[in-house]
Parts: structure tokens; sequence; C-alpha cells
């Protein structure tokens, strides 16, 4: 679902990259990612905008046993722009 939610964010027009990054922030929040912004990268190509990162969180393992695995993730979304109706008509 995180993921989901970075997407959609991610196909908001009109933001900054800093703006994405904090919504990112704050999605991760939601979902008690232990996420900081400069562990979030947001790479633009044409249509596409990449957003990618990592946290750690500590998982056990046995008891008394923990370990700190660390989450890579990516999300690409693809920018469709409408089609206009004076596009249709000529």
């Amino acid at each position: 679902q995180f993921r989901d939610e970075v997407r959609q964010a991610a196909l908001i027009r009109g933001q900054t990259d800093a703006q994405l990054q904090s919504r990112v922030v704050e999605l991760a929040a939601n979902y008690d990612i232990p996420l900081t912004a400069e562990a979030v990268l947001i790479r633009r190509e044409e249509r596409h905008i990449y957003v990618e990162g990592s946290y750690v969180r500590i998982v056990p393992i046995a008891p008394r046993v923990e370990y700190p695995w660390k989450f890579d993730w990516e999300v690409d979304a693809y920018i469709i722009d409408p089609v206009k109706l004076q596009d249709l008509t000529h």
C-alpha cells in the first residue's frame, strides 16, 4: 500500500522534488516506516518519475536476537498526458 500511495503522489503535476520527497516521508510515517528525507531519491526521465529509498528496521530473529534488516524499494510512475478534445477533431 505504501508503494501505491507513493506512486499516486508522484503523479501529481507541478510539484517540486522537495515537495514529493516531503510527501513520501509523510506517507512512510503513516505506515510506521522509519524513512528520512535524505533516504529518498527522486529521478525524472522524460515521462517517468522514479522514487526510491531505503530504511533499516530491527527484526527479531530469535529470543533476545535482533538483526538490522535493510529494506530497499523503488517506485516507477509513468505520466500520461490526457488527450485533448481539439486533438480529436483535427
